[in-house]
């Protein structure tokens, strides 16, 4: 409703914007309706592809920014406390809980059991958060450190509890937990009553795992290994979703070169990490695969709420051509 008032208190137009209200059932009456002729959507796959399936019969367009299994590619030449700080904003912001989260980590074997360790390090000791809206001494800082100076809950209990099953299934197959893993003590989160997961990396994950295949929404990282450039875009390339990745290498002939051939709709050659999710609003962006379709952000977004259509005038002199040229 805040969003509905911003436009009224800038001016637009009555009946240009509108808010409205309810759960599913109002979610498809809306893509069903016929007065309905482009659909965007942001959430999971399952429901992008539903809303696919009521558009097909009369046709109307869709744009779909869908879940991400993103990968994050680090080379053996790039700093290694670098690369850390790049896996923790890429794997925790949020708690894990946007699209694009990089839960995927593919690295080099040469500094695999190094970077491991001091990323379990790093995972151990981050503070959980006692109250993202009222925590005043992080202020503005939130989204700058890329919320990831604390651990933020899980955003229900219903979300929690598939995190929690998740993990379990994960230990039953064999899967490493080379750290975290289980809900924290109550103590160690003062209490606060949110549906805390400790951040938790995986090891020993088989490529055709649920831990490597599927969006798990939570401070969860997969981690496999690679040799060589093209184990690395194999390994980047091998689920069905392609929404982003980032490739970190001091080379950055190598990095572009990786980049290139990764399937994602966005993604970061970086020495550094720095800039790591955040995008420029004018360089358009979207899925790959099970990611979606279409763009937003940019000319490219904005294209997707245009048809491209021709008037072809015959019989009219130039000059009666130009003077209703701009009459619809």
């Amino acid at each position: 409703m805040f969003l509905g008032k911003l436009a009224q208190d800038v001016g637009i137009p009555e009946g240009v914007f509108s808010v409205v209200t309810g759960g599913r059932e109002t979610g498809a009456a809306l893509v069903a309706s016929p007065s309905v002729s482009m659909v965007s959507f942001t959430g999971s796959s399952l429901t992008g592809t539903k809303i696919m399936e009521a558009s097909a019969p009369k046709l109307s367009q869709v744009a779909l920014e869908l879940g991400g299994k993103s990968a994050m590619v680090i080379f053996e030449d790039t700093d290694i406390e670098r690369a850390v700080e790049a896996t923790i904003k890429g794997c925790l912001t949020n708690g894990g809980q946007i699209c694009t989260a990089h839960t995927r980590l593919i690295v080099q074997e040469g500094i695999k059991d190094h970077l491991l360790k001091k990323l379990k390090n790093v995972f151990e000791k981050i503070p959980y958060c006692k109250d993202p809206i009222t925590e005043k001494e992080r202020g503005d800082r939130a989204w700058e450190t890329g919320m990831t100076d604390v651990i933020q809950p899980v955003v229900s209990a219903s979300q929690h509890k598939k995190i929690v099953d998740f993990l379990k299934e994960a230990k039953a197959a064999g899967i490493e937990i080379y750290t975290g893993g289980r809900v924290p003590d109550p103590v160690d989160v003062e209490n606060s009553g949110g549906y805390f997961i400790q951040p938790t990396i995986l090891t020993n994950v088989p490529r055709d795992s649920d831990a490597w295949q599927k969006e798990i929404f939570g401070p969860v990282l997969s981690v496999r290994s690679f040799s060589s450039e093209a184990e690395a875009v194999t390994e980047a390339n091998s689920t069905a979703f392609g929404l982003a990745s980032t490739v970190m290498s001091s080379d950055p002939t190598k990095a572009m070169r990786v980049a290139n051939r990764i399937r994602a709709g966005a993604v970061f050659a970086t020495s550094t990490g720095e800039g790591l999710l955040a995008e420029h609003p004018a360089v358009s962006r979207g899925g790959f695969g099970c990611s979606g379709v279409g763009r937003e952000l940019g000319i490219g977004g904005l294209h997707e709420y245009t048809e491209l259509k021709s008037v072809n005038y015959s019989g009219f002199s130039i000059a009666e051509a130009k003077g209703n040229s701009n009459h619809g």
